[in-house]
């Protein structure tokens, strides 16, 4: 697998969510038809808690034979490990066969909502957890899935709380986890560099934002003024501030979701200014850094480096040579730090599909069973959103700081709730940083601009359902 640079305020290893960029569609049934404009009359509203599909009563016996529509974006190399779940899959249900078609990255959310809303929707869509209340608002297109869980005894306790609470939207369930979320509560450093220094952050790890930042002013080396060793990165983007203001106790919105609060917003944008101003020399010191270009992290030009649980597998992967150390990513001011989960995969079913009971047992499969989704974690070298799977030997064999990794997830917590305008909100966002980090407008202008923006399109939103 190659390792991917961070993106704009998205996941970034296989996925990135609201800009989606995969790798190449190679699995050879691809979907290829157009997805075209969503029709207005065909995106019914629905609410919240509207009851849709309902599982019958009582213990779910043998399936009929069907053949599954199953969409998502796994390809490239996760092609022959999706192949193996569905072989699993269909020996546990004999007559059961899945048809997976991998999306496009960026074409997949369009196509979903246009087949949803033409009502041809495929049985089980890979859904990101952010994009639930534009799915159950805009077209109705999603099947509550409490009813199954309870009676299939897969209560919301076996999973890491931000996994499963980033499914939820108005008190309903509307997915399940795969694979675990982007917090980047994971720093990654170089150990034997470190060690050189005398440094051992497994002993004593910074625990604050002032030890970071001196830590990384420790590490860092200019040659005939030119950065040449960056002991850590603060990257101004969308995606870093909002996991900093999450560590610095801020919000982005009210936990209804009407409203854009940035408490500690210009705080935090501030400190990350200041930081790279301190350490790095700003945006002009960092001009022609990495001096060998590639991935300055690999190349031993970056002391550390932020990421999220799968990078462990990444670094052994890509960079072997390199002697890996994780430590947690602290909170502003000490104290136990909280992550912010936000964007992230989960497997849907769809409200209206030909085989409700059939798409519920696959969407279960390939997330919360060993045999499915946690197998497909652990050939990944990454943690399952399934506690107990963690557990077992062979994960703990994946890394010496598999415990380190698992505790990201552990502290991390999803918003109390998404928007229905997340895209758009998150483009305020992007595009206001990435004025900040081009030195185009102020911290203050910068939070102003995004308050305004996002509040303006979520309003707007709101006004046209008439709530």
């Amino acid at each position: 697998m190659a390792a991917l640079p961070e993106s704009t305020i998205t996941l970034t290893e296989e996925q990135t969510m609201t800009t989606l960029s995969t790798r190449p569609c190679t699995r050879r049934v691809t979907l290829t038809a157009g997805a075209g404009a969503l029709a207005g009359a065909a995106l019914a509203a629905c609410a919240p808690g509207q009851q849709a599909d309902a599982p019958a009563a009582g213990t779910p016996g043998k399936l009929a034979s069907a053949t599954l529509q199953l969409w998502t974006i796994w390809g490239g190399t996760r092609v022959p490990l999706m192949d193996e779940q569905f072989s699993r899959f269909s020996q546990k249900y004999p007559g059961v066969t899945v048809e997976h078609n991998v999306l496009p990255g960026g074409e997949r959310l369009e196509k979903i909502l246009t087949a949803m809303a033409s009502g041809t929707p495929p049985d089980v869509p890979m859904i990101g957890r952010q994009e639930i209340p534009l799915f159950v608002e805009k077209v109705g297109g999603l099947t509550q899935l409490d009813s199954y869980m309870t009676r299939d005894k897969v209560t919301k306790s076996i999973f890491y709380d931000a996994e499963i609470n980033a499914c939820m939207y108005g008190g309903k369930t509307w997915g399940l986890p795969m694979p675990t979320a982007g917090t980047y509560g994971n720093l990654y450093y170089n150990r034997a560099w470190l060690t050189r220094e005398g440094i051992d952050p497994d002993k004593n790890p910074p625990r604050t934002w002032d030890e970071l930042q001196e830590l990384a002013r420790k590490l860092t080396q200019r040659e005939a003024g030119k950065l040449t060793k960056l002991g850590f990165p603060v990257d101004i983007n969308g995606l870093q501030f909002w996991h900093w203001l999450g560590l610095n106790g801020g919000k982005l919105w009210s936990d209804d979701g009407r409203k854009m609060v940035l408490d500690k917003a210009e705080d935090t944008l501030q400190w990350m200014v200041d930081f790279r101003e301190k350490v790095a020399g700003g945006r002009s010191g960092l001009q022609g850094f990495p001096p060998s270009g590639g991935n300055a992290f690999y190349n031993a030009h970056l002391a550390q480096t932020i990421s999220g649980v799968w990078t462990w597998f990444y670094i052994k992967t890509e960079a072997p040579d390199i002697q890996a150390g994780v430590y947690l990513r602290p909170a502003r001011t000490g104290g136990e730090p909280k992550y912010l989960s936000l964007e992230a995969w989960a497997y849907g079913v769809s409200k209206g599909g030909k085989y409700p009971e059939h798409s519920w047992r696959l969407a279960k499969f390939l997330s919360a069973e060993k045999d499915g989704g946690g197998w497909f974690m652990q050939q990944q070298g990454r943690p399952s959103p399934v506690k107990e799977f963690n557990q077992a030997a062979e994960m703990k064999q994946i890394s010496p700081y598999w415990d380190v990794l698992l505790k990201a997830l552990d502290r991390s917590a999803a918003p109390a709730t998404f928007l229905p305008v997340h895209t758009d909100v998150v483009k305020a966002i992007n595009d206001n940083v990435s004025k900040l980090n081009q030195e185009q407008s102020t911290v203050r202008e910068t939070v102003a601009n995004i308050r305004q923006e996002a509040q303006r399109v979520i309003d707007e939103f709101w006004a046209t359902k008439g709530r």
